[in-house]
């Protein structure tokens, strides 16, 4: 059987950490043209021909995406290994799995987040031997970690640890506090690993120099990303709360005693999501309950209660009414029914043309925090929500939510709750929260306590 195979120096490096015995997840990327997907497409034929009856996994959040590209540099590196489709393997398309010769099997996985399947049940069934997930950046963290804990089959017979290969471009994510930021700072867990792989170092020098003049004509957050493989940068483009401004969120108390109370609230459906509860005082957050599995009628009693107790008028209370939450605010007479995609409040906000009320929301939580004006008491911030303190899980939903680039006639608009939930593996709830005390800093209000 002859081969065609070139093994560049990085791929290199990184085939040596797939191969150790305490690397268990592995990054590999940077900028594109690192060939990336042709590393983990020969690692996965590669190991179901070295240990016969084994199971990987090569996953993508898209099945369009992992059949049309993916699959199709599998079937590339195959050939120039020396395997032939129909004599040494089978791809059965109906079942989405490839069969080789000696009873190993890669199944293909789509794992994009579904709102159906949260949880990722559909992936409960698993025992493999190995997963590759390919363009790692557009799939949950919470999906990396189901697959890997179904990583269990025949691993003695591997002679290696459980391992996960993910191959991504630069992105501002969970891979970036996962791994890219760590390794940076030399504290990357010894169970991790992080190769980062440039277009320079891909050695076939004449694509090298044709793809580099492809990516110079793109965009300047593209080029930086995918041309020079800078992973700080995709934060600050596109981001309306990268680090600069999340670092203004000042935790102290309230430098007045008094000032207008306010009661922000993101309903969640019962036993979904998380109902999050903000008390206000002016822009200073005095206090957050995050409520699990409170019913409608729970949650409008605590929020009559928290604002009977600290003299909150009633048209001072907001609340996300798109869902479930307009049964709270029709329990609350004089509350705020907040509408997501409302047209935007007529205001001096610097940016007008807004797609909906939302989008204006966070542009003007991203001015406010810009200017120093949005501050929170040290319990409210130190409080511990699913095992992160307030204040940290905030920064990381704030982090999520992004200035969009589908614009639709040129409007100012946010990305979609579904790629936040993408990003995040949840929703955003505590972010939402703090983003409808905004619709007051909008709009003037005329104030009564009854």
């Amino acid at each position: 059987m002859e081969t065609d195979i070139f093994i560049f120096p990085k791929q290199g490096e990184a085939l040596n950490l797939l191969y150790n015995q305490h690397t268990r997840e592995l990054l590999y990327g940077g900028a594109a043209g690192g060939a990336k997907t042709f590393l983990g497409c020969c690692w996965q034929i590669t190991e179901r021909i070295r240990i016969p009856e084994s199971r990987g996994v090569i996953a993508r959040a898209r099945a369009k995406h992992l059949l049309t590209t993916t699959l199709q540099t599998l079937f590339q590196v195959a050939k120039q290994m020396g395997f032939i489709s129909g004599k040494h393997f089978k791809y059965k398309a109906d079942a989405g799995i490839i069969e080789f010769i000696n009873g190993s099997t890669i199944y293909l996985k789509e794992i994009a987040w579904l709102p159906s399947d949260p949880d990722y049940a559909r992936l409960g069934s698993l025992e493999i031997t190995d997963a590759f997930i390919d363009e790692a950046a557009e799939v949950t963290e919470k999906a990396s970690l189901i697959l890997a804990s179904r990583i269990r089959y025949k691993i003695k017979e591997s002679g290696r640890c459980a391992k996960l290969l993910l191959t991504a471009n630069p992105s501002r994510n969970w891979l970036f506090r996962r791994f890219y930021e760590p390794w940076k700072l030399g504290i990357l867990p010894t169970e991790r690993a992080f190769v980062q792989a440039l277009l320079k170092d891909n050695l076939k020098a004449d694509f090298a120099q044709q793809y580099a003049e492809q990516l110079a004509q793109l965009d300047a957050i593209s080029k930086q990303r995918l041309l020079h493989g800078l992973w700080e940068f995709d934060s600050n483009a596109l981001s309306l709360f990268p680090p600069q401004i999340l670092e203004k969120i000042t935790i102290a108390e309230a430098k007045q005693m008094v000032g207008k109370g306010y009661i922000s609230a993101d309903i969640a459906r019962f036993g979904s999501d998380t109902t999050v509860v903000i008390r206000w005082q002016d822009l200073h957050i005095k206090e957050i309950a995050c409520l699990e599995k409170f019913s409608i009628a729970q949650s409008a009693e605590y929020i009559s209660n928290l604002r009977r107790t600290h003299h909150i008028a009633a048209n001072c209370i907001v609340i996300d009414a798109d869902g479930i939450g307009s049964g709270v605010t029709d329990i609350l007479p004089g509350s705020i029914g907040f509408h997501a995609n409302r047209k935007p409040e007529k205001s001096g906000n610097r940016l007008a043309n807004f797609q909906h009320l939302k989008a204006q929301c966070y542009f003007k939580l991203q001015e406010l925090m810009e200017a120093n004006q949005i501050s929170i008491s040290p319990n409210a911030a130190a409080a511990i929500f699913h095992g992160k303190t307030i204040i940290d899980r905030l920064n990381e939903e704030l982090e999520c939510i992004h200035r969009a680039t589908d614009v639709i006639d040129g409007t100012v608009n946010i990305n979609s709750k579904d790629e936040q939930k993408r990003i995040l593996g949840h929703s955003p709830d505590l972010a939402d929260a703090v983003m409808l005390r905004m619709y007051f800093a909008l709009k003037p209000q005329i104030f009564s306590f009854n």
